[in-house]
């Protein structure tokens, strides 16, 4: 009887075991590792090499591997080296490019260069995106190129064994080459990108300027080619000349591109999680036409809504108290969404066609209130129940008729302003 006891429970703990290791076995069989889609290389150039440039002309280095200075994109130039687009323009403190000379000199390892080792369809030969370092790069050309000094001297006044110290410095690279699905090559550059940059705070407008294959970046760029553009982006957008700054206006571009393109008011913003689902969905030239063009010419182009606003209140010459300091009347950035120009254009969303001049109207007039009164742009919003733009857009509207301004002006303590208020001359202009 024992015995039998015995072989039961023998029987039952390796069937027990035999379980287990089955479970294991499938579970291990479960645990796939997502496959490879880039290879790595480690490679190594000194600065020298990097910056090679022709010697034909003494006064001005002409470099033909790297120039940190072309524009962003790999389409830009046809050097060895290329900064793409997704890159951010470099925004160093002095202290931090003295440091990395420093290192330099004193032959200190500098980390962190990724390069991403590409064809070129047209001329067939390979070339390198600088994916990780270009910043550095970028500081370190401009030394040797005499744009920035060290401790206060200029490159080429040191002599000539510390020149050639600089230019026999080596950086190592890890070169990457893509491996994996050819269809999705640019997104999981772009995913290399965005980790690569894990731990650095990237601002919105640099992640919009990630997307390369962003169609509202296309319609952004092929907007500021426009001939309305052309008149109104400088006088209202101050739209700068640099690529660098522009791109610091990334975020609030594509969202006003994005809210006009979908018609959705969701879109009336500059953080880029709301905004990335929009980002590669497709923006047709007809599309642009219809919805994009007729706002832009609307509110900066001539004869447009702060064409008017301008016209019947000219930038004053007085100075305006503010903060009981006095300062004088500059244009306002009228690019930034978070302003009056998302109220704008969430109404313009909401107004029929046949009521946009009506519309015009309004915002020249509740545009020039603020203009001339302090308080009254810091306290038009009061005691609304949320920073939602519908909720603005009620406010603005109770102001603006006249027939409930007072009872808003004493409710939510906005200082009354009568139209007839707004100066139309410079001389003789109050502040309020």
């Amino acid at each position: 009887m024992y015995k039998n006891i015995y072989l039961i429970i023998y029987f039952f703990s390796k069937l027990n075991l035999i379980i287990y290791i089955c479970l294991l076995h499938s579970i291990r069989i479960m645990a796939t590792a997502p496959e490879p889609v880039f290879e790595q290389t480690p490679k190594s150039w000194t600065l020298g090499e990097l910056f090679e440039y022709s010697r034909e002309r003494r006064s001005k280095k002409q470099f033909t591997r790297f120039i940190c200075e072309e524009g962003r994109g790999l389409d830009e130039n046809e050097l060895e080296f290329r900064i793409p687009q997704h890159q951010r323009f470099p925004q160093w403190p002095t202290e931090n490019i003295q440091k990395l000379i420093d290192s330099v000199f004193r032959g200190l390892p500098i980390q962190g260069f990724q390069f991403k080792e590409n064809n070129d369809d047209e001329t067939g030969r390979s070339f390198y995106s600088i994916e990780d370092g270009q910043s550095r790069l970028t500081y370190l050309q401009r030394f040797y190129n005499n744009q920035i000094k060290f401790n206060g001297v200029k490159f080429n006044d040191f002599d000539p064994e510390t020149k050639e110290r600089f230019e026999n410095y080596k950086i190592n690279v890890i070169v990457v080459e893509y491996v994996g699905p050819e269809d999705e090559e640019d997104v999981w550059t772009e995913t290399m990108f965005q980790r690569l940059q894990e731990g650095v705070p990237l601002s919105d407008s640099d992640r919009v300027a990630a997307h390369p294959r962003s169609t509202t970046n296309k319609r952004m760029i092929q907007l500021t080619k426009e001939d309305v553009w052309k008149y109104g982006g400088d006088k209202y957008f101050n739209w700068p000349k640099s690529k660098e700054q522009q791109k610091k206006r990334y975020a609030d571009m594509a969202g006003i591109i994005s809210t006009l393109a979908t018609n959705d008011p969701e879109y009336i913003t500059t953080i880029y999680k709301k905004l990335c689902k929009q980002l590669e969905c497709d923006i047709s030239l007809d599309l642009y036409n219809e919805k994009i063009i007729p706002f832009i010419q609307w509110y900066i182009g001539e004869g447009g809504l702060l064409d008017s606003v301008y016209k019947e209140k000219p930038l004053s010459s007085d100075k305006r108290s503010i903060k009981g300091k006095s300062k004088k009347e500059n244009m306002r950035s009228w690019w930034k969404i978070n302003k009056e120009t998302g109220v704008i254009l969430y109404e313009w969303l909401i107004t029929t066609p046949e009521h946009r001049d009506n519309l015009k109207t309004k915002w020249i007039t509740m545009i020039n209130m603020i203009r001339i009164s302090h308080e009254f742009e810091k306290s038009i919003y009061n005691n609304i129940d949320s920073n939602t733009y519908e909720n603005k857009s009620n406010r603005i509207t109770e102001y603006y008729n006249e027939e409930s301004r007072q009872q808003c002006s004493t409710q939510n303590g906005i200082p009354m302003i009568q139209t007839s208020d707004i100066p139309t001359k410079e001389d003789g202009e109050e502040t309020y």
